[in-house]
């Protein structure tokens, strides 16, 4: 059987989507599933003009961090991720502008190469 389905034109960029089968939201399983909206669904990029600018490039890359912490309002443990940039271990007195960026948790591997583009291109 083939399942054929049109949408209205889309903008740029990502997007989800999902099949309704006699009722029922299901991804899409001939598709990756991506977590967003606090559900998994099937999604879709819509090539950008200017994606060649949230490319990886060829360079020298910073790394992510991960540090659990406690949080006191949640009374649980929470995490948060520290971006730093090439060679920050080398010069412990050199000094970095901070950014922070408040993101879905689910979200924040999809992130990475576009965070990195954008601070690599703030602070250098």
């Amino acid at each position: 059987m083939v399942w054929i389905g049109d949408s209205k034109l889309q903008d740029e960029g990502f997007h989800y989507y999902q099949l309704w089968i006699d009722g029922a939201a299901v991804p899409d399983p001939g598709s990756l599933y991506f977590y967003g909206a606090s559900r998994w669904g099937s999604g879709i990029e819509i090539p950008a003009k200017d994606q060649d600018f949230y490319a990886l490039k060829k360079r020298t890359h910073g790394e992510i961090h991960e540090h659990p912490y406690f949080s006191k309002s949640n009374n649980s443990m929470r995490r948060c991720f520290v971006y730093t940039p090439p060679e920050y271990d080398k010069d412990a007195t050199k000094r970095y502008p901070v950014l922070y960026l408040q993101h879905g948790a689910a979200k924040m591997r999809l992130a990475g190469p576009i965070r990195e583009r954008l601070i690599s291109s703030w602070i250098t």
